[in-house]
């Protein structure tokens, strides 16, 4: 947070402020601060100096994440409409001022439900729905909004309401999977005996508190006299200040990935590591040369890209308040790279100011879901249509001449570029081997596991495959992945630890149970506690007891 106007607004007294919520304005009171305490004061609060950055963010997509249902909110059609999938005809209509979805429910009956939160607005609009005992649950019919119509996220299968996959059931959950990254300091509280659960917020969109933190001491801080200020220090006790470098990588990552969740008490500013675990380049979420292809967000692939490796980070692109792009075109990449050498004919080869001239169409290829909702690919990446046509991959050469083969896309880029292409050689065609077990592509998952020049999240992927070789070579690549300075590489070793006989584990993993970081400690637990009996060093039975403990709770978290 920039302070836009300075701290000295003398709005101490204030109890109600202006704020700006979608295209509506809405006064909310002002909580103040409690003492000695990090509390959260509310976006209000916040708005009082950093005016600037509040009228940025209102209207973004983290303003949008979730919303109450209202008429200033909800985009889709609820004037009596209906739509029918797979011999399940769902109505959607008003009643005053509430809306309502006439659909099947968990008994199979068909009821009526009304919609108390709108879930994002772009591409499409999702709706929450509150069910008895606490649950909050995502219907499985959204409003496209650029087409104006209802779709089913599912059009493929109608699920039995006592199926996971059914929208009362436990993957269109919103406590449990969606709220942590669609809400502002989301704490959930159970009761076993009664079946209940009940899940709070701060603010029920994604405010500023949610990558900042608590803003009560600074509050305080802003409160403070001079001399105070000067013994305080900083004026950012309790919540985060600026997000530069890795402290906005920790602060965007949490939401912005595909990753395991393994502490419910994550706070804005703590250590990425310390509350999850980016998935690997696994097979169903990413294409063997790294490329998206599950619902992965932009983490994953962008620590693959060469940008990641030189520092770059979210807010080089996106503004963090609108959560836009700073600049449309070639100018977002230009700032950076000569656009003498790059925006130009004999780079691109195509028509200037065409669609296929912007960079992001060659280096930043999209992937669409559900059928409207494109996603670049944020490894930006060097095309290698030669690797398509080996493994079957997409290759943004062919995505636009959908007639022309992967082979001529190659044929094609020799004749620009010649036969040498810059950049890494691609890993693409080993991990597609080790994934397949071939037994000839040892040697090359050795090498790319142990290339400190290649992204972290390659070579965990390839030390895991190696789990399939049982050779001491592989053995002992796993043995020198735990002591990787990178976390993911050292959690991968302990997938890959099978290799190891027992006492040969425990001796390898047993430093990871007083790992700096809780993703480590937990993964090395949860493969080393079915052999406890083996150990009898005090110490580290301890640490092995208190890294249970901390997947125990990471198990109740998920």
């Amino acid at each position: 947070m920039g302070n836009d106007r300075g701290a000295a607004r003398g709005w101490l007294g204030l109890v109600l402020a202006v704020v700006l919520v979608g295209a509506g304005v809405v006064l909310a009171r002002r909580r103040a601060p409690t003492p000695g305490a990090a509390d959260f004061v509310g976006r209000e609060t916040c708005v009082l100096c950093h005016e600037i950055a509040g009228r940025q963010w209102a209207g973004s997509d983290h303003d949008w994440a979730m919303k109450p249902a209202t008429s200033l909110t909800v985009l889709g059609n609820f004037a009596d409409d209906t739509v029918t999938v797979l011999e399940l005809t769902s109505r959607f209509f008003r009643r005053d001022e509430r809306y309502f979805v006439s659909t099947e429910g968990p008994d199979g009956r068909v009821q009526d439900f009304e919609i108390r939160y709108t879930f994002g607005y772009r591409p499409l609009q999702e709706y929450v729905i509150e069910l008895p005992g606490g649950r909050l649950q995502v219907l499985d019919l959204a409003w496209d909004v650029q087409g104006q119509r209802w779709l089913s996220l599912h059009p493929e299968a109608r699920f039995a309401p006592a199926d996971p996959r059914h929208w009362t059931g436990a993957e269109r959950s919103w406590n449990t999977r969606c709220a942590d990254c669609h809400s502002t300091n989301v704490r959930r509280t159970t009761d076993a005996a009664a079946r209940t659960s009940r899940t709070t917020w701060a603010e029920v969109e994604v405010s500023c508190e949610a990558c900042h933190g608590p803003g009560s001491a600074h509050v305080r801080w802003t409160q403070a006299s001079q001399v105070e200020r000067l013994v305080q220090g900083g004026g950012y006790r309790g919540f985060v200040g600026p997000l530069r470098g890795e402290a906005q990588l920790n602060a965007c990552a949490p939401c912005h990935s595909a990753r395991q969740a393994l502490w419910g008490e994550f706070a804005p500013g703590a250590r990425y590591f310390d509350g999850f675990l980016p998935e690997p380049l696994r097979e169903g979420l990413y294409h063997p040369d790294g490329q998206i292809l599950g619902e992965v967000y932009e983490y994953g692939s962008f620590t693959q890209s060469q940008e990641y490796a030189h520092g770059v980070v979210c807010s080089a692109c996106h503004d963090p308040h609108t959560t836009r792009v700073k600049q449309s075109g070639n100018g977002l990449c230009t700032g950076c790279h000569d656009a003498a050498r790059y925006d130009t004919i004999a780079h691109h080869h195509h028509v200037p100011e065409s669609p296929a001239a912007r960079c992001v169409e060659c280096h930043m290829p999209a992937r669409t879901y559900l059928g409207l909702d494109a996603r670049r690919d944020h490894s930006l990446r060097v095309p290698r249509p030669d690797v398509a046509a080996r493994l079957g991959t997409p290759d943004p050469c062919t995505a636009c001449h959908g007639d022309r083969s992967a082979a001529w896309a190659a044929e094609t880029v020799v004749q620009w570029y010649g036969p040498n292409r810059p950049g890494p050689v691609p890993f693409g065609e080993t991990i597609a081997a080790g994934r397949a077990g071939r037994p000839e592509v040892e040697a090359e998952l050795l090498a790319l596991a142990g290339d400190a020049e290649r992204p972290a999240i390659v070579r965990a992927t390839a030390v895991m495959l190696l789990r399939g070789y049982a050779s001491e070579a592989s053995a002992d690549a796993v043995r020198l992945a735990v002591t990787d300075p990178d976390p993911l590489v050292r959690a991968a070793a302990t997938e890959a630890a099978g290799l190891l006989d027992p006492v040969d584990r425990w001796t390898a993993l047993a430093p990871l149970l007083s790992d700096s970081l809780r993703a480590v400690r937990i993964a090395a637990a949860r493969i080393l506690a079915p052999t406890r009996a083996l150990v009898r060093d005090a110490a580290v039975l301890q640490a092995l007891d208190a890294a249970v403990r901390e997947l125990e709770s990471a198990g109740a978290r998920r």
